[in-house]
C-alpha cells in the first residue's frame, strides 16, 4: 500500500509489454464485388494466429447460388492435410443451413440478434458434434486396422 494514497502500486506484471487487443469486426461487407473469399492473407481474421486456407485446418462459412438457381448457406469443417497445420486432421465436415432456396436467395428472421445469435451459436453446435463424430468414427477405423479388424 501507498503511505500517500491509500492505493496499491500498480503491479510491474506484464510491464513493456503492448495490452492484448480485443479481436473486432472488420468494416462490412467483407466480400464484394469481383471477390470471392475473406481473408485474403492465409491467417485467421479474429484471433490472427492461426494459419487457416489450404491446406491447414479452418472452419468455414459460405453462401451463394449454384448455377444461378439454388440459394446455400453452410458451415463446414475442413481439417488440415497433406503437411498443413491444424486440428483434427482429415475431417471435413458440413451443415446446411440453407439449400436448394428458390431463385437462389434466402432470408432468416429472427426476433432479436440475441436470438439471431443463439441459432448461429446452436449451428456452430451441429457442426462441432458432427466433427466429433467424425473424429470418433477414424479412431475407431484407426484402432480396428491397427488389430487387423479393418
Amino acid at each position: 500500500m501507498n503511505g500517500v494514497s491509500g492505493k496499491r502500486p500498480a503491479s510491474r506484471a506484464g510491464a513493456g509489454r503492448r495490452p492484448r487487443k480485443k479481436p473486432s469486426l472488420p468494416r462490412l461487407p467483407v466480400v464484394g464485388p469481383n471477390e470471392t473469399h475473406y481473408p485474403k492473407r492465409a491467417l485467421c481474421p479474429w484471433c490472427r494466429k492461426c494459419k487457416v486456407l489450404e491446406p491447414h485446418s479452418f472452419a468455414l462459412l459460405s453462401g451463394g447460388a449454384l448455377s444461378g438457381i439454388e440459394g446455400f448457406l453452410s458451415l463446414t469443417w475442413h481439417g488440415a492435410h497433406d503437411g498443413g497445420e491444424g486440428r483434427k486432421r482429415d475431417v471435413y465436415v458440413s451443415v446446411d443451413v440453407v439449400r436448394d432456396s428458390k431463385d437462389g436467395r434466402f432470408e432468416l428472421y429472427f426476433c432479436s440478434t440475441v436470438c439471431l445469435g443463439r441459432f448461429f451459436a446452436a449451428c456452430v453446435e451441429r457442426l462441432d458434434e458432427k466433427v466429433e463424430k467424425r473424429v470418433a468414427e477414424f479412431a475407431d477405423y484407426r484402432r480396428k486396422k491397427a488389430s487387423g479388424n479393418a
